[in-house]
């Protein structure tokens, strides 16, 4: 945690590595209140601001926070550890290659993070604080809903992730300080389609004909984003 307040789940995010010891690493003890797991605001990513019919920007209060501060939605990793899970090593301290890894996998998390509506995840939480006091007052366990630990590989696509970010802040065509979604997008369809030829893709891969002679595809297994 960064500040003085103390944290607790499942309000607050933990990682899902938390006090875990991965193949030999040193035991994760990160935790954050939901302010202060946000974006570190030193690389440029684009934002995108809804517009009025007369096409000036505007945002509501309640939207000022989107995509640059955490709250409870998705499986959570902290940056470390992602970074652990792609280059299996622990990151260089003032290594500027590490730490700007490290602020992309920042800002892939908020974007996990916030892959949801502010309102869904309200309700979600208020669900599962309903369900732990009706258990408590029946005493009943409660309900153990495994978060971690992970392996220590990226089985989801998140280094696919990272690349359509750093990507993001070259310079495009239709604006010199970054791309738009439309561009990078390209990236991720290419790296989809190179795993569609690869032996774990064609090993979890099922083909079928059905009666009218149309070929049907099943596949299960890893996935990418």
């Amino acid at each position: 945690m960064e500040c003085s307040k103390q944290t607790a789940a499942p309000r607050d995010p933990f990682c899902s590595n938390f006090a875990s010891s991965r193949l030999g690493f040193r035991v994760c003890r990160r935790s954050w209140c939901g302010n202060c797991y946000r974006t570190h605001r030193v690389l440029p990513f684009q934002i995108a601001t809804p517009k009025n019919d007369e096409g000036d920007k505007w945002r509501k209060k309640a939207d000022q926070e989107r995509f640059i501060c955490a709250r409870l939605s998705a499986p959570f990793q902290c940056d470390h550890c992602w970074f652990i899970n792609i280059q299996r090593r622990n990151p260089v301290d003032k290594n500027p290659t590490d730490n700007m890894l490290l602020l992309i996998i920042r800002q892939v998390n908020l974007d996990i993070l916030w892959s949801r509506e502010a309102s869904t995840v309200k309700n979600t939480l208020a669900n599962v604080m309903t369900s732990t006091k009706i258990r408590l007052s029946l005493r009943m366990p409660l309900e153990n809903i495994q978060k971690g630990p992970w392996l220590v590989e990226d089985m989801y696509g998140f280094a696919t992730a990272i690349t359509i970010l750093r990507k993001s802040l070259d310079p495009g065509k239709n604006c010199a300080s970054y791309q738009q979604f439309d561009s990078i997008r390209k990236l991720r369809t290419g790296m989809r389609n190179a795993f569609q030829n690869s032996l774990p893709r064609c090993a979890t891969t099922q083909v079928f004909m059905d009666s009218k002679g149309k070929i049907h595809r099943l596949a299960h297994g890893i996935l990418i984003l």
